[in-house]
């Protein structure tokens, strides 16, 4: 099985984590599940290991202003697991981190294609907030619908640029394979 199908399912797990660990009240489930992975990527990230890193943390630092900016806005609002006054709950900052480890290996093919990152973010970002209110991970103070525009507007901008972040630091990467 290729690392690419591995990452997709792992990204799912820890997806799930977050957000129901947050909705339960456990919140450092997700957190710690989505830390596991990310260590897990990096240890197949032999030769572009600080270039992988880099992403990963610059995708986190995205998604931490992109949480403050939705939390500002009375946009989303967290069930649990928020650490500093104004943040993003940290099982937020480490789904974001999570998902930079996506942007060489399963999101890769998004390189340089900038229309097609920002219109994709621009509705599974949403789609992805939407499930996670579902589940009880997070609210919509205002409405849904209202909060599914300002995602999509506030994604159109932050998936374009956690992908040009990803070609930027990242030249091809060089994923160590499987150990038996």
């Amino acid at each position: 099985m290729s690392y690419l199908v591995i990452q997709q399912g792992l990204m799912q797990i820890v997806w799930f984590a977050c957000v129901l660990g947050a909705a339960r009240g456990i919140p450092w489930l997700g957190t710690t599940i989505g830390l596991a992975f990310i260590a897990f990527h990096l240890t197949r990230s032999s030769s572009r290991l600080a270039h992988e890193a880099g992403v990963i943390a610059g995708t986190g630092a995205i998604g931490a202003a992109v949480d403050v900016f939705l939390l500002q806005s009375g946009t989303v609002a967290y069930t649990s697991g928020l650490w500093l006054p104004g943040f993003g709950p940290h099982w937020m900052v480490v789904l974001w981190m999570a998902f930079g480890a996506t942007l060489n290996v399963a999101h890769r093919w998004l390189h340089g294609r900038w229309l097609v990152a920002a219109l994709l973010g621009a509705v599974f970002g949403p789609l992805s907030y939407l499930a996670g209110a579902r589940l009880g991970g997070v609210a919509f103070p205002l409405s849904a619908e209202q909060g599914m525009v300002a995602l999509a507007l506030t994604w159109l901008i932050a998936m374009p640029a956690a992908v040009a972040l990803a070609a930027r630091l990242a030249e091809p990467l060089q994923v160590a394979p499987a150990r038996p």
